[in-house]
């Protein structure tokens, strides 16, 4: 996965020139699902900090083992 790192201003200069959102603005994930209620956004979430947990203790694992794999 890559990361990329936006400086708040530059965000913030990024977004200023936009738009109102519509009724049919929503966020489509990359597996094609659409976070359009709240309740599918609490999954997400959910499911986001599972796996941010699970990395985590691989991590950790790593860690005290470095040869671990």
């Amino acid at each position: 996965m890559t990361k990329v790192v936006v400086h708040r201003e530059r965000f913030s200069d990024a977004v200023r020139g936009g738009t109102e959102p519509t009724a049919d603005d929503v966020t489509i994930l990359r597996d094609g699902r659409r976070l359009d209620s709240a309740e599918k956004v609490r999954a997400f979430v959910a499911e986001f900090d599972a796996e941010l947990a699970r990395r985590r203790r691989i991590d950790a694992d790593r860690e005290r083992d470095p040869g671990r794999r």
